[in-house]
């Protein structure tokens, strides 16, 4: 089951704040080859749930609050609810997708692997995720 970790990583006072080069490389277990930020803007959104063959993940939340569907070695659905400055790691082969993200909610997103256009890194059918869970 995935858990989510709390970090006080912001530095700084005032009208801004800094997110320190530092936690990259030490809170990430991977060398990470691409960053990206979902952002959610004016409307409670979510995105597709998935699997990753190879891809591992850290999902951290900048600002706003996400809610993060999974599914358990059973193949039961569960969900974790991250607020700013909780992230959580998605080792590959992992069921993974947002059920929900509020609007003005920013999530940076860490990945161990560049994007593959092809999707071919990609599984996608959660009802075969979860018949090979169950073998």
């Amino acid at each position: 089951m995935l858990q989510k970790t709390k970090f006080d990583f912001f530095q700084g006072q005032g009208e801004y704040q800094l997110l320190p080069v530092e936690f990259f490389e030490e809170e990430i277990p991977f060398k990470v080859k691409r960053t990206y930020f979902i952002v959610a803007e004016n409307k409670e959104t979510q995105t597709g749930q998935h699997a990753h063959y190879e891809e591992e993940e850290v999902f951290l939340v900048v600002k706003g609050f996400a809610e993060l569907v999974s599914i358990d070695a059973q193949g039961i659905e569960y969900s974790i609810k991250l607020n700013p400055g909780e992230a959580v790691y998605i080792p590959a082969m992992i069921w993974h997708g947002f059920k929900k993200i509020d609007s003005n909610t920013v999530i940076a997103a860490f990945s161990s692997t560049h994007h593959k256009a092809d999707r071919s890194d990609y599984f996608e059918d959660k009802d075969e995720f979860v018949a090979r869970l169950k073998r």
